[in-house]
């Protein structure tokens, strides 16, 4: 393993953090510099004035100026560098600490199949930590020596294939595989009973990486022996749901898009529109509420500088009873700083205590409710859908129930948004291409059409 130190460092002072911990180690213990090549068996410590992240295998310093605000966590930046390049061979400790920075970046690296830890009271500064752990993403609440301890399992079960023993002999291997993949199906099987969530057509490859993270969670080193498991552990069912639906959001993602919405779209869909009617959203697959937050102050920033006396109605759905109810309560911690400007958090939400409340006048602009989008349309008469990265997790059978369900739904001149690496795939010839532009991040393809063909906007 590498090992990579960040901490919150004053940027304009000298550290003498990597001379105090190779007192403590016989590893080599360095200060990251930029460009350096990430190695094993050394320990890499964050340099005072820079954030930190991974390309490949090299680590990238950017100053923490202007184009790093301090308001950035530093840790949730390294954490988010680390699952996208490393993926279920990232691991993610937060020790102790005060406030939330680290938290959002263990839902990435869970996401992404790693493993992820904290500290337990043990910590002299329990903040950090206690709110990693409130995210209910931490897979491990422990003394620093247990994490250690555990952190060396894990290698050891990477380093050995210890939840994939396959025979060397190809006879042997086939029906080894044959043997994963059937032990797989009947654990989707039992997750579908349980749930009542077709997981059965989700992508099995993100599927299987969840399973097998939730696997060695669990200490068992085969899919055989996690089929086992759960028979004579019910509980760890539930516990997989929430592996499975696992959510990754956050307020204003991908901003280009949000601006957009404003720009273009919104004046699009009101360029015929009837004052007298409600102006319909969907956001599906909600998760714990910021997309739709996000998308319902864009509409009011857009309502007030049009001086729109249009109702607005916001429909929010999710498969997930726990987040809805997150969602419902738009009740957030300080990380939001991040992404969401000082004016529109003073405009917008009301401080509690450390975080800050979604004001009531917003959140009664929604109904959040418990609904699967694959079933029959809940909506019909709607302007705008925005369904973002959750049809990459959906199989071709889930997504052929999906597209129709949308079409229906909306309005002749309705948009459909989708994520950035989400197509409408065979059902395109249900939307009409009207615009490609380039914008900072990639391509923004519009589409708008009429006769039933509804809008599509996809991000790249």
């Amino acid at each position: 393993m590498a090992f990579v130190v960040v901490l919150h460092l004053p940027p304009s002072h000298s550290s003498n953090l990597s001379s105090i911990l190779a007192r403590t180690t016989p590893l080599d213990v360095v200060e990251v510099s930029e460009g350096e090549r990430i190695q094993p068996n050394r320990v890499f410590v964050i340099p005072p004035g820079y954030g930190l992240a991974l390309s490949g295998n090299q680590f990238r310093l950017t100053p923490r100026d202007k184009e790093f605000p301090q308001k950035l966590l530093l840790i949730d930046q390294f954490f988010h560098s680390l699952a996208e390049q490393c993926g279920p061979q990232s691991a993610g400790v937060i020790l102790s600490g005060t406030g939330v920075d680290g938290s959002a970046g263990l839902s990435t690296i869970k996401a992404a199949g790693g493993i992820t830890f904290a500290q337990d009271s043990s910590a002299v500064h329990g903040g950090m930590p206690g709110n990693a752990v409130a995210t209910g993403v931490v897979d491990f609440v422990l003394p620093p020596e247990q994490i250690a301890a555990r952190l060396i399992q894990w290698s050891h079960d990477h380093r050995n294939g210890a939840r994939n023993p396959f025979p060397t002999n190809e006879l042997h291997l086939e029906q080894a595989e044959m043997q994963e993949e059937a032990d797989f199906q009947e654990i989707l099987t039992l997750l579908t009973a349980s749930s009542g969530i077709d997981f059965q057509n989700y992508k099995p490859a993100t599927l299987r990486r969840r399973l097998e993270r939730r696997a060695a969670v669990c200490q068992v080193e085969s899919l055989k022996a996690y089929r086992q498991y759960l028979n004579f552990n019910p509980n760890e069912l539930e516990m997989l749901e929430q592996e499975a639906l696992i959510h990754v959001t956050s307020f204003f993602r991908e901003p280009e898009m949000f601006a957009f919405l404003k720009s273009t779209v919104l004046p699009q869909l009101i360029t015929h529109y009837d004052e007298h009617k409600p102006f319909r959203v969907w956001v599906p697959g909600c998760s714990s509420g910021e997309e739709v937050y996000s998308i319902l102050i864009c509409l009011l920033e857009f309502w007030e500088e049009r001086k729109l006396t249009t109702s607005i109605k916001l429909f929010a759905t999710d498969v997930s009873e726990r987040v809805i109810r997150y969602a419902r309560a738009g009740l957030y911690s300080e990380k939001i700083c991040a992404t969401v400007s000082p004016e529109r958090l003073q405009k917008f939400f009301t401080k509690q205590g450390s975080n800050y409340q979604i004001n009531k006048n917003v959140r009664e602009l929604c109904v959040i409710a418990k609904q699967d989008i694959t079933q029959a349309p809940p909506f019909s008469q709607l302007d705008l859908i925005s369904c973002r990265n959750v049809l990459i997790y959906l199989g071709p059978v889930l997504q052929s129930r999906v597209f129709p369900i949308f079409h229906y739904a909306l309005q002749p001149e309705g948009f459909l948004i989708l994520g950035a690496s989400e197509t409408a795939g065979r059902f395109e010839s249900y939307f009409f291409l009207l615009i490609k532009r380039r914008i900072s991040t990639g391509e923004l393809s519009l589409s708008i059409g009429c006769s039933r063909i509804s809008g599509w906007i996809k991000l790249d």
